[in-house]
């Protein structure tokens, strides 16, 4: 993931390195689960990954709010949960494709 450059001098040393590690989780997580032994180990990382996913979205939606010293607005928050549920289908996917495997 490539961050903006525009980040506040301020930012720099708190939400930017934070939200590079949070990002860099989803997939190592992931990774990591996959060569787990059980589908329950398998799971746990998918579950942290998502939270991952999740934090980072967070730090996005900060960021722009902090940038642009605006209010949540509606449609920011319908995003978000969007993307909620599409972290919850993914998992679902690959919780199916470990029982068929």
């Amino acid at each position: 993931m490539r961050l903006p450059n525009h980040f506040l001098k301020e930012e720099l040393y708190g939400l930017a390195p934070q939200l590079r590690r949070a990002s860099s989780s989803i997939p190592t997580n992931i990774s990591e689960g996959s060569g787990r032994d059980s589908d329950a180990e398998f799971n746990r990382f998918l579950t942290i990954a998502t939270g991952s996913a999740s934090e980072v979205e967070y730090l996005i939606l900060l960021k722009r709010f902090r940038l642009h010293k605006t209010r949540f607005t509606r449609e920011a928050k319908y995003k978000y949960q969007r993307n909620q549920k599409t972290h919850l289908h993914f998992k679902e996917k690959i919780k199916l494709i470990t029982h068929l495997a």
